[in-house]
């Protein structure tokens, strides 16, 4: 058989080799099933890799404490990441003080306090200051004080965007 090409084998398309990891830390996982629709079954070995020898179209990928999932052959990629199962909570109710109005009100009493222990330009003749048409300072002062006043009084009036969405979601009362 000298000087005769060797036989071509046609390689079988449908044997071909898949990877399975954990999404988490990306590692390779051992023992996962993959049971075909042609009753067909596979499990991946500590490279976390398994071979599938036989036509399929849809397999169903499982391993217990992770989500099992059905894939089809067409869209098979050469590596399949699988989710933990994780417990879900239907719905969560928050109970406490809203401290972003508490401290908001802590800080226009605080602000207030200060503003009022302020002491202020004198006015009069006796300091040369005629009415304090001079005082240019304090009448800045007094507008930022009317201003930080009017910024504190619009705050406490939005209600709170939390506790708003609570009430529409839930359609409770929230009492402060």
């Amino acid at each position: 058989m000298r000087g005769q090409k060797p036989q071509q084998v046609e390689p079988n398309t449908h044997q071909k080799v898949y990877c399975v990891i954990n999404a988490e830390n990306k590692t390779p996982m051992r023992d996962v099933v993959v049971h075909t629709n042609t009753e067909h079954w596979a499990m991946t070995d500590y490279t976390g890799s398994f071979m599938m020898r036989y036509d399929w179209d849809s397999a169903e990928v499982s391993k217990p404490g992770f989500i099992s999932f059905k894939i089809y052959a067409k869209f098979m990629p050469d590596t399949i990441v699988m989710l933990p199962k994780s417990k879900h909570l239907n719905e969560v109710e928050v109970w406490g003080k809203d401290q972003r109005n508490e401290s908001l009100k802590a800080m226009g009493e605080s602000i207030r306090k200060q503003a009022a222990a302020t002491p202020r330009a004198s006015s009069g003749i006796i300091t040369g200051d005629f009415l304090g048409w001079m005082d240019t300072r304090g009448r800045r002062d007094a507008r930022h004080r009317k201003h930080a006043k009017q910024v504190l009084d619009s705050l406490s009036e939005k209600p709170d965007p939390i506790i708003q969405a609570y009430k529409d979601a839930t359609g409770k009362g929230y009492t402060k």
